[in-house]
């Protein structure tokens, strides 16, 4: 069975630093991986390189089998733009500031449609499903980003990537900036979105708290390269590497459980 995406010896170099040094690992469909590490681990960058925003210097990127180009034109984020989207840390900075929210996601489902035209009354009931979708109400139809929370924002920045309908979505810190509560209520309407719609998560972040109680599988980064992956209850009870004890020791989680089905 083939992988839903297959990541083979990527490599990016930045000057003199080795951004990311013969990354190689797969993700399966509806499967949740976690890339972790310390700022400046490398995490990022490959979140970016597989989304096409950063050019690769080597190695492969397959996507269901299809090898994704080095350096992406303007037809290749059409082409592999709604299948493979990426959700950012800072939602404010992610959205248009002129744009309501009915305007973002408006222009998302002209994206998904190739640019072909809709009528009026199409775009209004598919942004009012996915508002609905992600648990906003339609009274946010037409707000602008700064006239909404910072759960309400990263809501927004999740509909517009799903109104693509991917397979895949890179998830950049996507609730480092909330606090607890609205963190919880993010990663739940991820598990729910995952379970509903099959999509799969490269999620990235530095937080094992929330790694522990969400993702399937870790991947650690250390200065660009991949030093240790497993399940994550096994990378939790029995880590192999000094890195990765490293990060435990530094940062305490409660007992393992199982993330919810």
């Amino acid at each position: 069975m083939t992988a839903l995406l297959s990541v083979d010896s990527l490599c990016k170099r930045f000057g003199d630093v080795d951004a990311a040094k013969d990354v190689s690992f797969v993700l399966d469909s509806e499967e949740i991986l976690a890339l972790v590490g310390e700022s400046g681990s490398g995490k990022t960058t490959v979140g970016r390189l597989i989304a096409g925003l950063e050019n690769k210097d080597s190695g492969e990127v397959r996507f269901q089998g299809h090898l994704l180009p080095m350096t992406y034109g303007q037809k290749d984020f059409l082409r592999w733009g709604r299948e493979i989207q990426m959700i950012f840390q800072n939602p404010l900075g992610a959205l248009n500031p002129f744009f309501s929210a009915a305007d973002v996601l408006a222009e998302a489902l002209r994206f998904a449609r190739s640019g072909k035209a809709m009528k009026r009354s199409e775009l209004s009931s598919g942004t009012d499903f996915w508002l609905d979708a992600v648990g906003l109400q339609s009274s946010h139809r037409n707000r602008l980003p700064h006239q909404l929370s910072g759960g309400q924002r990263q809501r927004l920045v999740i509909a517009r990537a799903l109104c693509m309908e991917p397979r895949l979505i890179v998830c950049d810190e996507p609730v480092s900036a909330l606090d607890v509560s609205i963190q919880a209520q993010i990663l739940d309407l991820l598990r729910r979105l995952r379970k509903e719609r099959g999509v799969s998560l490269l999620f990235i972040t530095h937080d094992l708290n929330v790694v522990r109680q969400f993702a399937d599988r870790v991947l650690v980064m250390y200065r660009g390269a991949c030093v240790e992956e497993g399940a994550t209850g096994d990378l939790f009870s029995n880590p192999q590497h000094d890195y990765t004890r490293h990060l435990l020791e530094t940062c305490p989680v409660p007992a393992y459980q199982e993330p919810p089905a």
